[in-house]
């Protein structure tokens, strides 16, 4: 379903200004490599591509469509060994994934719905581990995929032909943060519209 995330802005827009705006490098899990890059291009280059294994996330897995969480129907694999290589750019189950070179703006959440327990971010993406003590995945996701929020970080981009957004301007992103309990009920209204 496009646009949830404009009805998310409507109906709390006024509460928005009462939050907390809280940056995502202080809502990163304390973890190391709870926000990461992918590998250098090199480094998985389609030469390592294989038809199984640990799926690669690239830009065409992501979307700005905040109804599509992950686009993993087609995906392209690197084998075990070459993926044990890249620990820091593994992102699992409640992870957001960004696009860092190109379409700046897409967000990805891997959540229920994805078809794989991991993937390998590409040498275009970055990753986010949420801290989820601070912050419910799913209400993140939604924050981020705002189009005031995509408009902001769209603003920010550096290059002109191929904009770029590097891992320092992520972790300075803030949100407008409400409590536990109404980050999960926020995000469950809107799940359940995606849903339909």
């Amino acid at each position: 379903m496009t646009g949830c995330s404009s009805g998310y802005e409507r109906p709390w827009g006024d509460l928005m200004s009462e939050w907390p705006l809280v940056s995502l490098a202080d809502l990163a899990a304390p973890t190391p490599n709870s926000l990461a890059t992918g590998p250098f291009g090199s480094s998985v280059g389609a030469r390592y591509f294989r038809t199984s294994g640990v799926p690669l996330i690239r830009g065409s897995n992501l979307s700005v469509d905040v109804g599509r969480r992950l686009l993993d129907e087609q995906v392209v694999y690197l084998d075990l060994e070459k993926a044990a290589e890249f620990q820091r750019s593994q992102a699992v189950r409640g992870d957001l994934v960004f696009t860092c070179w190109g379409t700046i703006g897409q967000v990805g959440l891997i959540d229920g719905r994805a078809r794989f327990d991991r993937y390998i971010v590409s040498n275009k993406q970055m990753k986010l581990t949420p801290d989820p003590a601070r912050v419910d995945p799913l209400f993140l996701y939604y924050a981020l995929s705002s189009p005031r929020m995509i408009a902001a970080v769209q603003a920010i981009a550096i290059g002109s032909s191929v904009p770029g957004f590097n891992l320092n301007q992520l972790r300075q992103v803030a949100v407008a943060l409400p409590s536990p309990r109404e980050q999960r009920a926020i995000a469950e209204v809107l799940g359940a519209l995606d849903d339909k």
